[in-house]
């Protein structure tokens, strides 16, 4: 499925890219590029995954989270492939993050196998920790493609130190894919990601320290407005090696928070 959609998209893509003269050759290294990633966003439709905001659903025994409840994902609902990530066929996962003005929140990830009996977990009480997110359904959006962020992309195509004029091809090449083939989450509706290319940029930073690991992202939040507790912006990337999601191992997930 993700390579029939590739091609839908390239045939939509490589027009509007000769129409802006971006060389033939990099536009199909960018094509290359482009990851399999579910695109989720607030609704309550026959697409729907998880839920946002309120109070979590954990097994008795699950350790007291350090920071908020984000969101949870409902992995049985998402279609076979939808990633290139070994994720649970079934069960919830559920995610935790904590805003920071200097950028250094606290993050959490748990795991509820199917049928695993869970209680709602209360929230913290708002005058020693934020109050729980608005809660709300969450749904599947987009075309389910991730394209490479530009600087990353460029930083791959040319290596270091490549100029400026390249890094205009790499943005422009992501700014014509987004419109040809995603133009309705370029109002940034969908708000989480689950798989896919990095949206965070501290991704290259972890997999020089932890050379011959095999780190993606598992999650990526985009906050919204309303969440964002007086910080201007800010994007949370939870990311984990490849074989421990595969071994269902979410006790080394490394979180962070990109201003």
């Amino acid at each position: 499925m993700f390579e029939t959609k590739l091609a839908a998209a390239a045939d939509l893509f490589r027009p509007r890219a000769a129409a802006r003269d971006l060389p033939p050759e990099d536009v199909d290294a960018f094509i290359r590029c482009v990851r399999p990633a579910v695109h989720v966003t607030e609704g309550d439709g026959p697409l729907r995954v998880g839920r946002m905001g309120g109070a979590p659903m954990l097994p008795p025994d699950a350790p007291e989270p350090s920071c908020r409840f984000v969101f949870s994902i409902d992995c049985a609902s998402l279609p076979a492939g939808a990633t290139d990530l070994p994720l649970p066929p079934d069960g919830e996962l559920l995610f935790f993050a904590e805003l920071e003005q200097d950028g250094n929140g606290d993050t959490f990830t748990w795991y509820v196998p199917s049928a695993t009996p869970t209680r709602h977990r209360p929230c913290p009480e708002p005058s020693s920790t934020p109050a729980a997110y608005r809660q709300r359904p969450l749904q599947m959006t987009g075309s389910g493609l991730s394209a490479p962020d530009s600087y990353r992309f460029a930083e791959q195509r040319w290596k270091e130190g490549f100029t400026s004029e390249q890094e205009n091809i790499a943005h422009m090449l992501g700014e014509t894919w987004q419109q040809a083939t995603d133009p309705q989450l370029l109002d940034a509706h969908g708000f989480i990601q689950l798989g896919g290319n990095s949206r965070g940029h501290e991704l290259d930073l972890l997999l020089q320290d932890e050379e011959g690991d095999d780190w993606v992202d598992l999650a990526t939040w985009t906050c919204q407005s309303e969440d964002l507790d007086n910080i201007e912006s800010a994007t949370i990337v939870w990311e984990i090696r490849r074989e421990d999601l595969a071994a269902r191992r979410f006790d080394n997930i490394y979180g962070h928070q990109d201003q």
